[in-house]
């Protein structure tokens, strides 16, 4: 899990989604380059100065010619749209990182949770995935009891057939494909191919919870031939997707 976050925030960084911390290569900074930057490395720049204190740079001819144009520099930018617009994420809901956040959930929910969380202007979507995921995990509950209430007379936001729905939306959303032609467009394809085939998995194992429950196999119950065995590794299966808390 370790190794899978530190690619990811490779792969972010490669995307230009993250970035390093400016203040990270302060020494190399010229007042110059002060007017390339935007203004969240400028904000990054003053805590810095201001967490270090000013005592820290006294002896740096520089850094105590720079504070007073960084502050400017954010005076400046403070009020401006498109600053604004390049900090966020143009079409979270589409691209190759989108398909890698959906191939990551349908997986595992706290893998896709995790990494989903690790770039910003996503909450919405980190909050739909812990939607899902406390849900299922609800529904994993009651199968664990023997308790068929998922399936009969529960509120329909929770009812299986509705999450099921939610998550096909969701699948769909993140493997959106661009409409005009990019590179590697054929692996695009092929990535969200994969992942529809293990939506369908995941959909084929929750329904298999209502067997799995109306035969009480959690209590090891009444013997069912062939597909005993199946409910049973589609519950193994649903509870490895949902994880340990």
């Amino acid at each position: 899990m370790k190794l899978l976050l530190e690619n990811w925030r490779e792969f972010l960084k490669e995307e230009e989604l993250i970035k390093e911390s400016v203040s990270d290569h302060y020494d190399t900074l010229s007042e110059d380059g002060l007017y390339k930057l935007n203004i969240e490395d400028l904000l990054d720049l003053r805590d810095f100065i201001v967490d270090f204190g000013a005592d820290q740079y006294s002896r740096s001819r520089d850094t105590k010619n720079l504070y007073p144009t960084i502050m400017a520099r954010i005076e400046a930018l403070e009020g401006s749209e498109a600053e604004e617009a390049t900090a966020q994420i143009e079409g979270v809901y589409s691209g190759e990182y989108a398909m890698k956040l959906a191939k990551a959930f349908i997986d595992r929910s706290k893998m896709g949770i995790d990494l989903a969380s690790m770039i910003p202007d996503t909450e919405g979507l980190v909050e739909e995935f812990k939607r899902l995921r406390e849900i299922v995990q609800e529904i994993l509950e009651h199968a664990e009891r023997s308790d068929n209430a998922p399936w009969h007379g529960w509120d329909y936001d929770k009812h299986p057939n509705s999450i099921i729905k939610s998550m096909g939306d969701l699948m769909n959303a993140l493997t959106d494909l661009p409409g005009e032609n990019v590179p590697d467009m054929n692996e695009l394809v092929d990535e969200r191919k994969e992942i529809l085939t293990r939506y369908f998995g995941w959909v084929d194992s929750l329904r298999d919870l209502e067997n799995y429950t109306f035969w009480q196999l959690a209590r090891k119950g009444t013997r069912l031939g062939a597909n005993r065995q199946d409910y049973i590794d589609s519950y193994h299966f649903i509870k490895d997707w949902v994880g340990e808390d």
